[in-house]
């Protein structure tokens, strides 16, 4: 009985593709990471030449989707190696008992392109203001954008669920930060200065991004709203921005929040 080639090997590329992700967020394996991609690429070429044989579909190749199986598996061992190093035991028994900062002062040794970053300035965070789903409206109503500012205003900035590629994963996390509002994506953010933020930040070298590792940040924040937005369906009713902007203004300070800015 010959084998699904065509169909197991897409599938297993993208395991792959997934598997590789998950473990090259590790420092002590990322160059073995990129070794195991490579080889999965070239994997890769050689069933996408079968498939374009003259005999039609693709030609089963056993050993070459028996190679990607063990790829997945091995980036499963070596993430399972990590995890149970004595740096990362440490780092997790840290965080089970919100010490933070011991958190911090072992995440560059865990997690590759991460780098002590001190900042100056102001730090954001986006404020979603979609509809949501199930929603017929494009954008959620400004007393709805209005709770959620307050929830991360006075609930604080909660890490990013699910992790990021690089610098976290699902047991140590981060709370993710711009430097630069406009990255944001969105008109309204929240905004802490960097001077409040007593933990470490650190940088996500591919991404940019500011990480601290925490459940959650608490400190003094300033709701940040933009004066012009370049989002299409906004820029297409120019007054339908600025009223959303004045209602959530107004719809801010009924809550009890003053720390407005227009930027």
């Amino acid at each position: 009985m010959s084998e699904p080639a065509g169909d197991d090997a897409a599938h297993l590329i993208a395991e792959v593709g997934h598997a590789y992700l998950r473990a090259r967020r590790y420092r002590a394996i990322v160059e073995q990471c990129e070794e195991w991609l490579g080889r999965a690429m070239d994997v890769g070429a050689r069933l996408r030449a079968q498939g374009r044989t003259p005999s039609g579909g693709p030609a089963p190749d056993r050993a070459a989707l028996e190679e990607l199986r063990g790829l997945v598996s091995g980036f499963a061992a070596a993430v399972g190696r990590v995890r149970g190093s004595d740096a990362y035991q440490r780092a997790a028994a840290a965080w089970d008992a919100r010490r933070f900062d011991a958190v911090a002062a072992l995440a560059p040794a865990v997690f590759a392109d991460v780098t002590l970053h001190p900042t100056r300035g102001v730090l954001h965070v986006s404020v979603d203001v979609a509809g949501g789903r199930g929603s017929a409206e494009h954008f959620a109503s400004p007393a709805a954008v209005a709770e959620r500012v307050v929830a991360l205003v006075r609930g604080g900035i909660p890490a990013a669920d699910p992790p990021p590629e690089i610098g976290a994963d699902e047991i140590l996390r981060a709370v993710l930060l711009e430097e630069d509002a406009e990255a944001c994506g969105s008109p309204v953010t929240i905004a802490v200065a960097a001077a409040d933020v007593l933990l470490p930040t650190f940088r996500a070298d591919a991404s940019g991004l500011v990480l601290v590792y925490a459940e959650r940040l608490s400190a003094a924040a300033t709701v940040r709203l933009a004066s012009e937005t370049a989002d299409e369906w906004w820029a297409i009713r120019p007054d339908a921005y600025a009223t959303f902007s004045r209602e959530l203004s107004g719809a801010l300070r009924a809550l009890g929040v003053e720390r407005i800015e227009r930027a």
